[in-house]
């Protein structure tokens, strides 16, 4: 009981679409950053998805920490047979540094579940994050977001269970209020308006969409590109398709934009970028670019196609 109540740890739950990452990213990073926490505001504060092998990521993120010259490989095998080793190498990274801490935040990290098939690789990965966000006195925080669904996978594993259950925030939907001031106060800050009514219709559209925000976003990006002057038009927001549609529009004249080898390409790269549920919903999933190019003449055409997808905000890279 005693080495949990030392436990610096977070977990931050909810729906698909419901704003997890958002109020990480934009709300909790910024005001550690701001000081919000004695000294938060010289911590260092590392990003990142967990990916098909957790462990390997949360290694080249300790090594960008760290000044030893040690190689990946040799860090990584020290990761997998010693869970203490992420704490002992942060210790030894922030040594000068009275007030040094890291905070760990993992976006997405249902993706320990979904993406990594290694037991011995997740094993490694969650021992060596909960013992540094455990130990008395240690300088690693970890922070994660994870879909709400995913839950009962934690069951398997007792230690990170009990944390999650314990000490987590859940994100509930975002009201009326709540949505209204998420798109009306962005575009004040820069001095923009909306026509008569328009709110009211795009509060209406999102309420009938649950886990919406993703394509909210994706509307009011479309709706200011289609902006006159300093307002916001119900005509730039129909043009768009609106929180229904505008994303759907924009995939479709993208696609209509490639060629036929350009569109299997484009198949066959979303077809990478989805992982089938089992028990919960579809997933995302990251995938590298070599799982994609199957002959080096593709090369060029697939970095054309995936440029015009990012171009487009229909694809991110990492």
């Amino acid at each position: 009981m005693e080495k949990l109540k030392a436990t610096r740890f977070l977990a931050v739950l909810g729906a698909s679409g419901g704003g997890k990452s958002s109020l990480v990213r934009a709300g909790l990073i910024p005001a550690l950053r701001a000081g919000a926490l004695p000294q938060s505001e010289v911590w260092n504060i590392c990003v990142f998805k967990p990916g098909s092998q957790p462990l390997t990521s949360l290694t080249a993120k300790l090594l960008h920490l760290s000044s030893r010259k040690e190689s990946m490989q040799t860090t990584l095998d020290q990761m997998e047979k010693d869970e203490r080793t992420l704490h002992l190498a942060v210790a030894f990274a922030l040594a000068d540094k009275p007030a040094g801490r890291i905070v760990w935040v993992i976006d997405q990290f249902e993706e320990v579940f979904t993406l990594c098939s290694d037991e011995k690789e997740r094993a490694a990965f969650l021992g060596n994050l909960i013992y540094a966000s455990s130990i008395p006195d240690g300088q690693s925080t970890v922070v994660l977001t994870m879909r709400a669904d995913f839950l009962p996978k934690c069951a398997a594993w007792p230690d990170l269970a009990t944390r999650v259950a314990t000490q987590q925030f859940l994100v509930s939907p975002m009201d009326a209020d709540m949505l209204r001031h998420a798109i009306e106060e962005p575009a004040r800050r820069v001095a923009l308006g909306f026509d008569a009514g328009l709110v009211d219709i795009i509060l209406g559209d999102v309420a009938s969409e649950p886990g919406a925000l993703p394509l909210l976003e994706h509307a009011l990006l479309e709706l200011w590109k289609r902006r006159r002057d300093h307002t916001l038009t119900l005509g730039g927001y129909r043009e768009s398709g609106g929180v229904k549609g505008a994303i759907a529009k924009t995939a479709e004249e993208t696609f209509g934009n490639f060629s036929p080898d350009e569109r299997a390409i484009v198949r066959r790269i979303m077809l990478r970028l989805t992982k089938l549920g089992e028990g919960t919903e579809d997933t995302r999933r990251s995938a590298r670019i070599d799982e994609v190019v199957t002959t080096p003449s593709e090369a060029s055409a697939i970095e054309r196609v995936i440029t015009a997808l990012v171009d487009a905000r229909l694809l991110t890279i990492t």
